[in-house]
């Protein structure tokens, strides 16, 4: 051991966060972001949908341009006195080829004080994206980051006609400039940074749930885990997503069959303290308690009742095809149902992005263990955490263990009978 360095300083993980990134689910949105004309040197109050009067509101705007259209990036970390928690923007000469983004970064309607313009992407130009990162005025470090690109209308042409009358007829105080001059908004509320062990290698990041800036909030923000080569996170799997609760240091996560501690987290989301517990696993199901009766399909669509096997030892496996040692493991439940099928049932939650990767994988293995959908439901009942994650069941569904590798359990049931 190091001199000066207890155990516990060793289990230390520092894992910087330098990284904006984005959602599964803001990835695939479209999201428009709708500019309307400047008129007679005036914008107007941001409202959703009139349900409330706008305020016209005096700007000052850089001059020489031939148009001008103005819009707000909602980030709630903005200080606006006339449209709280909105970042006034301002589109310059919107019909040209290179139309240019001043923001009122300090939000007092003067577009000349603030940084530089920036030069937005030409129209069709659909691969070509901008990023804007917006800052709190008390807090550099804490902020959102946004990505702006042209849209694609191939094959949309009716979402496209759609939208114009939807922003026509629900602003009509307003003068919109058109859905073929606006842009495609995704929000970066995310910053991740890569988690690095001597066995495992990991993406971890906080969320900005709530759109401040700051990446720490009870009850909105969230710690995200993903898999090193994902390129996104998905806030909505709960394997994969921890909302922080009232005692921060109270914080933990499993990856690979390893627990976890978040021990600090910066506000600003620039960095996390990582501690490795004692404790192997997070607390699940007593040891000799019964978990709950479910349900639950497999690949080809079949439901089954985990009762059907309550006289048989039960090994629930939860994994995923980017889990760590996942062809091992399946070799192993393989061998698990060959030689110990009138023993033991075999039950395969994976976790997979799309349906039909999981019926890909039922149809061209010849699985002799059933294989099934993952249930958010059923695992967190279950009370399974990361993947993968596992849960040995004796007869009449008693917990005899959690978190045994298909290899530890073939190896055990294999010298049982020796």
């Amino acid at each position: 051991m190091p001199v000066g360095l207890n155990a516990q300083q060793q289990n230390l993980l520092f894992v910087k966060l330098d990284t904006y990134t984005m959602d599964i689910k803001e990835a695939k949105m479209i999201n428009p972001i709708a500019f309307f004309e400047v008129q007679h040197d005036s914008i107007l109050s941001y409202d959703f949908e009139n349900l409330k009067d706008p305020v016209p509101i005096i700007i000052k705007k850089p001059e020489g341009y031939p148009n001008y259209a103005y819009s707000y990036f909602f980030f709630e970390g903005a200080t606006n006195a006339y449209s709280k928690g909105m970042t006034n923007i301002l589109l310059c000469d919107y019909k040209g080829k290179n139309p240019h983004l001043y923001i009122d970064r300090n939000n007092n309607y003067d577009f000349t004080d603030d940084s530089t313009y920036i030069v937005m992407p030409r129209p069709y130009y659909i691969n070509d994206t901008i990023a804007v990162v917006l800052h709190r005025p008390e807090e550099a470090q804490a902020g959102i980051a946004i990505h702006l690109s042209r849209i694609s209308y191939v094959k949309k042409m009716a979402y496209r006609d759609m939208m114009n009358e939807y922003f026509q007829t629900q602003y009509p105080n307003r003068k919109f400039i058109g859905m073929d001059y606006c842009f495609r908004e995704q929000r970066l509320n995310i910053k991740e940074g890569i988690v690095r062990t001597l066995t495992d290698s990991f993406k971890l990041a906080l969320m900005d749930g709530n759109g401040n800036g700051y990446y720490g909030d009870i009850g909105q923000d969230k710690l995200l885990i993903a898999n090193l080569q994902d390129s996104f996170f998905d806030s909505r799997n709960e394997l994969q997503s921890f909302v922080i609760t009232k005692d921060k240091n109270d914080l933990f996560f499993e990856k690979n069959g390893v627990t976890y501690q978040v021990l600090n987290m910066d506000m600003s989301g620039t960095f996390l303290t990582l501690i490795l517990p004692d404790t192997k696993r997070i607390a699940g199901i007593e040891k000799g308690k019964k978990v709950k009766r479910f349900k639950f399909y497999d690949w080809e669509g079949k439901k089954w009742k985990i009762r059907k096997f309550k006289k048989k030892l039960v090994f629930i496996y939860l994994t995923s095809p980017h889990a760590k040692d996942f062809m091992k493991d399946t070799i192993a439940l393989r061998a698990i149902s060959t030689e110990f099928s009138e023993k033991i049932q075999v039950v395969g939650f994976i976790d997979v992005d799309k349906s039909y990767e999981l019926r890909i994988f039922g149809a061209y293995t010849n699985l002799n263990w059933i294989a099934a959908y993952k249930d958010k439901y059923v695992i967190r009942d279950l009370q399974l955490h990361g993947v993968p994650a596992s849960l040995w069941l004796a007869p009449k569904r008693k917990v005899i263990r959690y978190n045994i590798s298909p290899q530890e359990l073939l190896l055990e049931l294999r010298q049982a009978v020796k």
